[in-house]
């Protein structure tokens, strides 16, 4: 360039000089790495979330099963039961503070088991049979409406909205009700709840991070609970195992049935 103008060859000087600044004047906006990194683990963090929800909706599934088949099976027998040792607890109430504290406790175990009993079958009346291929589309259906309306994935104007539009999600799934779900799916891909806007900040994607890794935590515990569960076995027991757990506690209950009535006469 500086020969071609000492050459007074200002045409060539002057191409020489644009193909310079083509070349070496050009301008690029620095991302911070970080920013990729968060935004990666962030979509890894939700996509997990989503599928132990899932579990855990499961998990809900089967012990709502479970609870209904138990009141169907034993409920009645129990609470006849139960009845019978508030009974037997009342003529010894004045006996003394210990004898109080056990009919307050005989009471309120019978209120509960009524009420569970009540609740049981209100929510059998509205809970839905299906075979492996009807649990199969419930499982699909369950998962595109829980992507489309869970709390944390929508703008926080929305929240509210969509943990109610969440719940009655949850609801359908564990009650069985297919076409419930099917409607509820219809209306959130309307596009009712609109997507959480990505984070732009480094803050703002940390803060984001670390709130989606506490729920994520979280959850590990409670379905670490949920697997180690008694009650979670019983619900996925075969029905050989099913029949030797009904057949003992409704052999003890009628043995405890006779006991109090004996001392009650």
């Amino acid at each position: 360039m500086l020969a071609a103008l000492r050459a007074h060859r200002y045409a060539e000087a002057t191409a020489l000089l644009h193909a310079f600044v083509a070349a070496h004047a050009q301008v690029r906006v620095w991302e911070n790495p970080q920013l990729a990194a968060f935004q990666l683990e962030i979509r890894r963090l939700e996509a997990e979330l989503l599928a132990l929800e899932a579990e855990r909706a499961e998990a809900g599934r089967l012990l709502t099963a479970f609870e209904l088949w138990h009141q169907r099976e034993l409920g009645e027998l129990l609470q006849e039961v139960l009845a019978l040792r508030r009974d037997a607890a009342r003529h010894q109430r004045h006996a003394s503070a210990y004898a109080e504290s056990e009919y307050q406790r005989a009471q309120q175990r019978y209120q509960q088991q009524a009420h569970a009993h009540e609740q049981a079958q209100a929510t059998a009346a509205h809970t839905f049979a299906l075979d492996d291929a009807g649990r199969a589309t419930l499982k699909k259906l369950y998962r595109e409406a829980a992507q489309l309306c869970h709390p944390d994935r929508v703008a926080d104007a929305q929240k509210a909205a969509a943990t109610t539009a969440f719940q009655q999600v949850l609801s359908a799934y564990q009650r069985q009700d297919a076409a419930a779900l099917q409607a509820q799916l219809l209306d959130l891909r309307r596009g009712f709840f609109a997507p959480e806007a990505a984070p732009s900040s480094l803050a703002r994607l940390q803060a984001r991070r670390d709130a989606l890794t506490a729920t994520h935590a979280a959850l590990l515990r409670e379905l670490a609970e949920l697997r180690a569960s008694e009650a979670l076995a019983l619900a996925q027991a075969d029905e050989a195992a099913r029949a030797h757990y009904l057949a003992t506690n409704r052999a003890a209950l009628l043995t405890e049935r006779a006991r109090l009535q004996a001392q009650l006469a």
